[in-house]
């Protein structure tokens, strides 16, 4: 065998295609004694036939880094990886920027990183996460225990999306994430409530340690109290027979957001969601939900309702105050989708505005151009 103590391989910038990835594949199934740890296969115009070969071929592999940024696969591709990670135990890092990857393949992506903790890095530049890709980020940032560096450079994130990739950021107990790119934490973070405006310069990594040090605070402060009550328990005090030990709701009220019960990452992260306004695109979708407009095939589902395709089951969830106010802004509705709906900046917070505002005042030279 030809360099057989080989774990590391570059092989970017090659033009390699899906042929050129079978013939790597069988080159590497007869590499049986050393496992690869790191490969780099970015800009090979590797499609998802050339993915699935790979893929299949290094899960025999005890793989550290992998690289398939600038391939242009797809969200058929993004999903065959994500097929395979869950047997990838020793993957650290994965770079899947540009790749012309959409929700579905987001999606996909994001509920296989739940159960892949091994992920400390993940690349996703260059790739265009709508709305519901965020949402969907965001819910694995609040759950994931380890993933701490993230890439989102020219994704078109919108405001609402950026919202939802911070509230699930933050919402993590241990908020491993330290190094992110692709836009400014502490903007979002101001207008959900989690910053002061006066520390809206801050960088990332400060935003981010700001956070894990508050949860640190709280966990230290829950286990000082436990151990104050195990201890009125065993000195057999006068009041002892009354110590109470923490409830499950007493550690909701210190693990608290904003006074909301959050026991676990998807309620703490509903806490954060509820300060997000709604983008365009969710308000058309609500606009055909509570006046039951249809806006074409797919809208509705087999019981017959409209389907919530972008916040789903938060959408359903949504207060009646919400309902009402959303009507009042829209007293009458004849079914036309294309008009242009924005925010009412009379009902916004001074937070939010103040964001709004520091966005336009960025924006306002290309517009004029």
């Amino acid at each position: 065998t030809v360099m057989p103590f080989l774990d590391r391989l570059d092989l970017s910038n090659n033009e390699l295609g899906n042929d050129g990835t079978a013939k790597l594949t069988r080159a590497i199934s007869k590499r049986s004694k050393v496992h690869l740890v790191d490969l780099r296969l970015s800009a090979n115009n590797i499609g998802a036939g050339g993915v699935e070969t790979i893929m299949n071929k290094l899960l025999q592999h005890k793989l550290i880094s992998l690289s398939l940024d600038m391939n242009s696969f797809g969200d058929q591709g993004c999903q065959l990886v994500a097929a395979s990670l869950q047997s990838m135990h020793q993957l650290a890092r994965l770079n899947l920027s540009f790749n012309e990857i959409g929700c579905r393949g987001v999606n996909t992506l994001m509920r296989t990183l739940v159960g892949c903790e091994s992920i400390t890095y993940l690349g996703l530049s260059g790739n265009t996460l709508k709305i519901s890709g965020a949402m969907a980020m965001g819910f694995t940032l609040a759950q994931h225990p380890r993933l701490e560096e993230l890439d989102m450079d020219n994704c078109c994130l919108s405001q609402a999306a950026q919202c939802h990739i911070i509230a699930g950021i933050i919402s993590n107990r241990w908020v491993p994430m330290k190094k992110m790119t692709g836009f400014q934490a502490a903007p979002p973070m101001v207008a959900l409530g989690a910053l002061d405006v006066n520390q809206h310069h801050l960088s990332n990594e400060e935003c981010f340690r700001l956070r894990r040090d508050e949860q640190m605070k709280t966990i230290l402060q829950w286990m000082e109290t436990n151990r104050a009550a195990k201890l009125r328990g065993a000195s057999g005090s006068s009041n002892g027979s009354q110590a109470q030990y923490l409830t499950p709701e007493f550690v909701s009220s210190i693990n608290d957001v904003h006074g909301m019960p959050s026991q676990n990452a998807y309620l703490r992260m509903l806490g954060w969601l509820s300060k997000i306004p709604f983008d365009e695109d969710e308000l058309n979708t609500l606009r055909k939900y509570f006046y039951d407009a249809d806006g074409g095939e797919g809208d509705r589902g087999s019981d017959g309702y409209i389907n919530l395709k972008l916040r789903g089951d938060l959408l359903a969830a949504l207060d009646a105050d919400v309902a009402d106010e959303i009507r009042d802004a829209l007293p009458v509705f004849a079914g036309d989708t294309t008009v242009s709906v924005g925010l009412d900046l009379d009902h916004l917070d001074d937070k939010s505005k103040f964001w709004l505002a520091g966005t336009e005042s960025a924006q306002s030279p290309a517009r004029g151009a």
